[in-house]
């Protein structure tokens, strides 16, 4: 698992999205492209329990998931079958729905591509894929990410018309295309 397909956004999700703020964030996982098979000419099962041990290491590394504060490194080690099913299980359900991407936890530098990215998964939310469809939403938040001023500028603009505001993002990203190719 990557930075790049970890996407924060205002939580807790089961509260009003009024209610909702980056001090209780919310976290999903994109970018499910890279699936893999088992068996004949695919991977074998232990292959990809290592890959997933590999991915659940990087992860809390990363601090994109908890350490189990009640168990040591060593114990860690130790853990039943069935704690780690209860783990897994526990993570499957925080990243649930997953959709877009920026890098976690936001840093003091890209407070503002934070913001943009809250903000603009706020007005989806608000006004659903009649106003932008979820992949278009997804391209903006990764052209936050990449370029600060464009989310700068989006906060400039995003309390006005819907309308406009939704003409703006999709013409930012026709010519952020045509400029330099695609954002993913």
């Amino acid at each position: 698992m990557y930075e790049r397909n970890v996407l924060v956004q205002p939580g807790p999700l089961t509260v009003p999205l009024a209610n909702r703020s980056l001090d209780e964030p919310s976290y999903r996982i994109i970018d499910f492209g890279r699936g893999v098979t088992l068996g004949v000419n695919g991977f074998s099962l232990e292959a990809l329990k290592r890959e997933a041990e590999s991915e659940k290491r990087y992860a809390r590394r990363e601090r994109l998931i908890p350490y189990s504060s009640s168990q040591s490194s060593a114990s860690r080690k130790r853990s039943k079958p069935s704690e780690n099913a209860a783990l897994m299980s526990n993570l499957t359900g925080r990243f649930e729905g997953l959709t877009c991407v920026i890098k976690v936890p936001p840093s003091s530098s890209s407070g503002v591509k934070a913001r943009a990215t809250a903000k603009i998964l706020q007005k989806h939310d608000e006004l659903g894929d009649e106003w932008l469809p979820m992949d278009v939403v997804c391209d903006m938040v990764m052209l936050f990410d990449k370029i600060e001023s464009e989310a700068d500028f989006y906060l400039a603009i995003a309390d006005r018309d819907a309308a406009f505001v939704g003409n703006w993002v999709q013409e930012k990203l026709e010519s952020t295309r045509a400029g330099s190719g695609a954002l993913r």
